[in-house]
């Protein structure tokens, strides 16, 4: 038993191909069962007959406890001065608790069915070192080491947390907690952390994953929901969201689950984890390291580290969730959220359930119906008439563009060259139909605690997650399809290369539309024990992890070349293809089955897995005891395997279709009380120094000598060492510093990449973007230059990106007339060397360096082709400073609190060659916003709570439009709500961009950043949810 604490215990209680079609079915079957769930509590919710007089709140609890079978936990100096009235009558043990408080400024929470803590409204923080539990997790952060403790959403309306809010106190052991950032625990973190409970993002309206990292200030773009016509997209995207702090990319930023890496995605290269694989019903809290973090988590935690911090034990309530949500653009979305938690005498068990299905966003809701933005002060994004139009005709023999055929003909006529005119070419307008995809998602998440023996615990989790997705793009596209003069409808006399969309058979239900479909399942499980040591407080952790993700991608997107030369060679005007009409006479015998067989790349099903295993031990404790504090230390090993397997179009892009690379990790860390509670002075009450360094080794296999070549295996080691100091003024104003090294590994598809030397579109356009920087010859020939392949392949020479990083801030939660006040700033510094990108990024950027970097010669030194593979390069640079502030006050009216949160980007900028410009990204469509923050305003009284929060973004200069210089700057507001029911319902509610604010326009190939924006507009949620006593 806890001291201080009086408990009464009774008893304790002990891949398929989705069509749009098939996702309402599916759906319907599974919110079958949770719905059964509900019913099953309202009809079975037990009751009690209860005779209690009034009397002491104490007694009162101990007889409910008594008579209910349940136990209930309470600090008896906290109950001793308050009488409870009469609980009388046939009623549930929660009523009768109610009934017991009603008069008191008590508040409740059931921890597990049987097991219910009571406390205070507003009870004091806990000190530093008296800690709520031991989370099971990696060494994290959590805020109460710092802030002021708020209530728990069980206990009062979720809308009463705030960032940086800490959990309950729970029965049991007194533990130290470790942090985010570092692996001590009771240790003052020294890297800037942000903290974000389930009530915070209530509050913002945010019911998933991406929609959190989405709105975080230092977060920008990533891979998105909107990936369909994201800039950054590609088909493998397709339900994939991805983190990227800072803009320094998403593979440089380390996403953890409870502390914990986990498979990344194989739809997009890299250490990207799909953040649509993490349980969001699940969620605790969420910790935002905004620093490098290699010497405690490892390579790729350049620019930070997410950690969601998933909920275990006791924390998980009983509950059942359902959420509608309808956006004005499209986009709505129906989910379901059951959750659980069950505790008995030496262990634990919870869980969550989460399943969705969402519309997709469509197009013309937005406002986007043409290319043609002239109207808007933009330019025509449409398809000119050229030898660039989709729908050109050309002589097959000389190249030569002929133009287009009479829009308005049938086509039942053979054509002729007299038919064929340029004139005949009308701008080409393909907006698609959706601007997102069809998709249904389900995520699972479980846990287990378990005591093992008087000072070993043993856990398990297990979590889950599949993604399916569906997106029609219109109609198929044959692009310079061949149509020799055999065939049935060409009465040229010569072959002709010819551009035709199917959009018309397409209507007509002849052939299906040109789709994306994916399908993604991934699961981790972790199995790890606890061992309590006893001598100086050292604790043992070791777990073993194995997680994997598979995606099933198919892109239906076009004919192959053998059944297409089939049909078009046909002189059979009843089974010919015809390609010089509009489609309405093809007739069906000419399509049949024409793109079912297709062997096309991109039409073939492919199936492509990441898994990792990794194994982890380490020892935390004191080492020596001084007069003012101890000195701790943390040592540990860290094993991890990470292996790919493509298969499809992908494994035709690298040389090894089954890449593995295995990691071994030695790491350490310090911390030593310079001041304490022993020898503090005026100006330094404590200041600590902590110190910390990471040896890591890659081993790599693969053709490291390029095609043909044999596996061999290289590795290279990575050392990265960390210092930072927490200096305490007072007990309420710290300042924090932290220096470090950072460094993130050459991926795979970069290593490995599969030559393909070939005349691109690329290679028409290179000659005219270096003639505009005043580049007319090779530098080193003086020859004109040609029309060269380019070769996209990889790089077996690439070297790992080394940065410096750089955190100085502080952190005021004053006492007094300031209490409530919490302040947070800091100043954020990253240079990172020998930076991997692409040399097409210095064609664009820096035109007059190309040319040394990228042309590739033979022998006599003459340009062959140019070399578009990902090269080392000097210098990225990022910095930036972060404010976050909030007061929480009491006026007569409720519970209040102000805030905002926020990032001032100074520069993000790349150096390609050494003692060269640097080009600068931020302010501009390709990085972070200058000026990015959120402000809120949340007030709470009782069973009521409202937030208005403001976001904005600054504008930022358009740099691939010559008629728009800057976009706008764009503000919108959320508004939330909820109410409790005294018998356990709940309602949440709101309005994200309750103003309708138009997004601002962009002169690009769709007319807003939909990295920016929430393109579903104005949209409205609404949540009804049930506490239960399920188990």
């Amino acid at each position: 038993m806890v001291p201080g604490w009086d408990t009464n215990t009774a008893a304790a209680s002990s891949r398929t191909n989705m069509t749009r079609n098939a996702l309402i079915p599916h759906w319907a079957t599974r919110f079958a069962v949770p719905c059964a769930l509900l019913a099953f509590d309202l009809a079975n919710a037990q009751e009690v007959e209860f005779d209690i007089d009034p009397q002491a709140t104490g007694q009162t609890l101990l007889e409910i406890a008594e008579v209910g079978d349940v136990q209930i936990v309470f600090v008896p100096d906290v109950v001793e001065k308050s009488q409870s009235p009469e609980v009388r009558g046939s009623q549930s043990v929660r009523s009768a608790i109610e009934r017991s408080l009603d008069t008191t400024e008590l508040v409740y929470e059931f921890k597990a069915k049987d097991f219910v803590v009571v406390r205070q409204e507003h009870a004091p923080a806990p000190e530093p070192r008296a800690v709520v539990r031991n989370i099971r997790a990696e060494p994290l952060l959590l805020a109460q080491l710092q802030s002021p403790e708020e209530p728990d959403a069980a206990s009062v309306p979720a809308d009463s947390e705030s960032e940086g809010s800490s959990p309950d106190p729970e029965p049991g052991p007194v533990e130290e907690i470790v942090v985010t950032g570092t692996r001590l625990r009771g240790s003052s973190p020294t890297s800037p952390v942000l903290v974000f409970t389930m009530g915070d993002m209530e509050r913002m309206g945010i019911d998933s994953v991406e929609g959190f990292v989405r709105a975080l200030p230092q977060n920008y773009a990533g891979h998105t929901q909107t990936s369909a016509i994201d800039n950054s997209s590609s088909v493998g995207t397709l339900g994939v969201a991805t983190a990227n702090l800072r803009g320094l990319g998403s593979d440089g930023t380390l996403v953890l689950i409870n502390g914990r890496r986990t498979a990344s995605t194989p739809t997009i290269q890299g250490s990207n984890i799909n953040l649509n694989s993490i349980p969001f019903s699940a969620i605790e809290r969420v910790e935002v390291l905004t620093d490098g973090a290699a010497a405690i988590y490892g390579g790729d935690a350049v620019a930070g580290v997410i950690n969601f911090i998933l909920r275990q034990g006791y924390d998980a309530e009983e509950k059942l969730a359902l959420r509608y949500t309808s956006g004005a653009h499209g986009g709505d979305s129906v989910l379901i959220s059951p959750t659980f938690g069950v505790g008995w005498g030496s262990g634990s068990l919870s869980g969550s359930l989460r399943i969705e299905s969402i519309d997709p966003v469509v197009a013309a809701e937005t406002g986007f119906t043409t290319l043609d933005y002239t109207a808007r002060g933009g330019s025509d994004q449409r398809s000119q008439p050229g030898p660039f139009h989709p729908l050109i005709i050309r002589n097959a023999l000389t190249y030569q563009p002929l133009g287009g055929v009479d829009p308005s003909r049938d086509g039942t006529v053979p054509v002729t060259l007299a038919d064929i005119s340029m004139a005949n070419l009308a701008p080409w307008d393909s907006v698609p139909e959706h601007l997102t995809d069809e998709r249904e998602s389900t995520t699972a998440f479980l846990s287990m605690e378990q005591e093992l023996g008087e000072f070993i615990d043993g856990y398990m989790e297990f979590n889950y997650a599949s993604y399916e997705s569906y997106a029609e793009r219109g109609g198929i596209f044959a692009r310079n399809a061949l149509v020799p003069p055999s065939n049935a409808f060409n009465n040229t006399g010569v072959p002709l290369l010819a551009g035709y969309r199917f959009q018309t058979e397409t209507d007509r239900g002849l052939i299906e539309p040109s789709t994306n479909q994916s399908a993604t399942d991934s699961y981790g499980v972790v199995l790890g024990a606890t061992a309590e040591l006893p001598f100086r407080n050292w604790q043992v952790d070791a777990f073993v992890k194995y997680a994997e993700e598979e995606a099933w991608i198919r892109a239906f997107d076009g004919p192959g070349a053998t059944e297409l030369a089939a049909r078009l060679a046909d002189s059979n005007p009843a089974t010919a293809l015809n390609l010089f009409g509009d489609g309405s006479q093809q007739t069906e015998a000419a399509v049949a089955n024409l793109f079912e067989v297709s062997t096309h790349p991109w039409s073939l099903p492919t199936t492509d897995t990441n898994d990792t295993m990794q194994y982890s031990t380490s020892a935390n404790g004191n080492l020596f005891s001084l007069p003012w504090g101890n000195i701790a230390g943390v040592l540990g090993y860290d094993y991890r395997k990470d292996s790919r397997t493509f298969s499809g179009y992908l494994a035709t892009t690298l040389l090894e279709t089954s890449p593995e690379r295995e990691v071994n990790a030695v790491y350490s860390e310090v911390m030593i009380p310079i001041v304490g509670d022993g020898n503090s002075i005026p100006g330094v009450h404590s200041l600590e120094l902590r110190a910390a360094a990471r040896w890591e080794e890659y081993a790599i296999n693969g053709p490291f000598g390029g095609v043909g070549s044999r596996n061999e295996e290289r590795t290279f080691a990575e050392t990265s060492p960390s210092v930072g100091i927490a200096w305490h003024l007072t007990p309420g104003l710290k300042i924090r510093a932290n220096v470090g090294d950072t460094f993130k590994a050459p991926r795979l598809d970069q290593l490995f990449g599969a030559p393909d030397p070939r005349v691109t579109f690329f290679s028409t356009i290179i000659p005219g973007i270096l003639a505009g920087a005043g580049v007319l010859a090779d530098p080193e020939t003086g020859s004109p230059f040609g029309v060269y392949p380019t070769n996209f392949g990889g790089n077996p020479d690439l070297k790992p990106e080394v940065s410096d990083t750089l955190t100085v801030g502080f952190d005021f939660n004053p006492e007094g007339v300031l209490a409530g006040l919490r302040i947070s700033a800091t100043y954020s510094e990253i240079d990172t060397q020998q930076v991997v990108s692409s040399s097409t990024n210095v064609l664009f950027d820096v035109p007059e360096e190309f040319v040394g970097i990228a042309a590739g010669r033979d022998a006599s030194g003459n340009i062959v082709q140019w070399n578009l593979f990902p090269v080392n390069f000097s210098l990225e640079t990022a910095r930036a400073a972060d404010l976050d502030m909030s007061y929480d006050f009491d006026p007569d009216w409720g519970q209040v609190q102000v805030g905002v949160s926020g990032t001032y980007t100074y520069e993000r900028s790349v150096t390609f060659l050494p003692g060269g410009e640097a080009v600068e990204s931020q302010e501009t469509m390709y990085g972070p916003d200058r000026v990015k923050y959120r402000a809120w305003f949340a007030w709470n009284d009782g069973p009521w709570a409202a937030t208005l929060n403001m976001n904005h973004s600054s504008s930022y200069e358009n740099t691939i439009s010559r008629v728009q210089d800057r976009v706008d700057e764009y503000t919108w507001f959320d508004l939330t709500g909820s109410y409790e029911f005294d018998d356990g319902w709940r309602l949440d509610g709101g309005i994200r961009n309750l103003t309708d604010a138009d997004f601002p326009f962009v002169d690009q190939r769709q007319p807003f950043d939909p990295r920016r924006v929430d393109i579903m507009g104005r949209t409205s949620y609404l949540e009804v949810s049930k506490s239960l006593d399920l188990l």
